[in-house]
């Protein structure tokens, strides 16, 4: 289901998504203040971002919410700052978004929601958000564990659907997944869930 993966390209969080992105050959994007600003200088050109004309970060901010199917926010605790203007931007423009505070809940745990809230809301376009590097030092090492773990989650329900050895049943119960990922279908292997498969 997932097509895109955006953010607005500043370290931490946003950072980890692009790059968890191009290790896994995902199209990304998203907007970043004119001049690439980002807290550890302009961003570097491999990261496929738009140029906004303003410097102003919440002004790109918006432009991410607004551009995304639904965001996903991820943190070490409650939200502040522009995370927080994030998600009020998401209600604002009456988004899908997911807040995960991972001192709530586990990397699996956290991979689960994440997982079911893709694919209840549709998303295609992603964008991604939380506190930059000098705020949370631990949240890129976090967010990129994160999103690994979805992605193998994927895997090993690919390899459970296309062996046709089991029910469905023993699948959700062998690998820990919600009810909803019966939704889970071909139709849903595409990007990182059909590179998951092949």
């Amino acid at each position: 289901m997932l097509k895109e993966i955006i953010s607005g390209g500043q370290t931490g969080a946003d950072r980890a998504a692009l790059d968890f992105a191009i290790k896994m050959e995902i199209p990304h994007g998203g907007w970043i203040p004119k001049g690439r600003l980002a807290e550890d200088g302009p961003l570097p050109p491999r990261y496929h971002l738009k140029e906004m004309r303003t410097r102003i970060y919440a002004k790109r901010t918006e432009k991410n919410v607004v551009h995304s199917d639904g965001t996903l926010i991820v943190s070490h605790g409650k939200l502040t700052g522009g995370s927080q203007y994030t998600m009020d931007m998401a209600i604002l423009h009456e988004k899908p978004w997911l807040h995960i505070n991972l001192k709530e809940t586990s990397t699996l745990e956290s991979a689960q929601k994440v997982i079911d809230w893709v694919l209840n809301n549709q998303i295609e376009t992603l964008n991604f958000a939380g506190p930059r590097a000098s705020k949370d030092p631990k949240i890129y090492r976090a967010v990129f564990e994160l999103l690994e773990t979805v992605y193998y989650i994927a895997i090993e329900a690919c390899r459970f659907f296309d062996s046709g050895t089991h029910s469905v049943p023993y699948c959700y119960e062998s690998i820990g997944l919600s009810r909803s990922f019966v939704k889970f279908s071909s139709e849903v292997y595409s990007n990182v869930f059909r590179k998951a498969c092949e």
